[in-house]
């Protein structure tokens, strides 16, 4: 599994982190991407920094990241962009 960390700042100066998973590094990306602009992204919330990794960022948990779920898709969906 593939984790993308996307970094945002919301229009008041916070930072949020909020993490998607995929089975693949392209998924991931995909996930995070649509997830966040369909479903996550404030107003005036622009994205800061985009990064992919297979393991734990900063020896922390992903699901403790921004008090949020890893979020993935149907698995229709999967099938559909794999």
């Amino acid at each position: 599994m593939f984790n993308t960390i996307l970094t945002t700042i919301q229009p008041g100066g916070n930072t949020i982190q909020r993490v998607y998973e995929g089975k693949t590094e392209k998924l991931s990306v995909y996930f995070a991407l649509n997830l966040w602009s369909t479903y996550d992204k404030v107003p005036g919330e622009e994205i800061h920094s985009l990064e992919t990794t297979d393991k734990d960022i900063n020896g922390r948990s992903l699901y403790m990241i921004d008090n949020r779920n890893v979020c993935t898709m149907n698995p229709r969906d999967i099938a559909r962009h794999s």
